[in-house]
């Protein structure tokens, strides 16, 4: 079992580079001027998923395109 610190530093390097620079900038800045606003919240929503899971399998939710 990870203690919360650990679980922190190991979710930070999950998202290694951005194809996208508006998710990028909403990553790091919680800004959303590159980002259309009908796609704000799922982009968040996949955000926060890929900062809380320990493992791939966590990440296979309709609609992510998991693979």
């Amino acid at each position: 079992m990870l203690d919360a610190n650990a679980r922190l530093a190991y979710s930070r390097s999950v998202v290694g580079s951005f194809r996208n620079r508006g998710l990028e900038e909403l990553f790091l800045t919680g800004r959303t001027r590159r980002i259309g606003p009908e796609y704000v919240g799922k982009g968040v929503r996949i955000l926060q998923a890929l900062e809380m899971a320990i493992r791939p399998e966590e990440l296979d939710v309709a609609g992510y395109r998991f693979h």
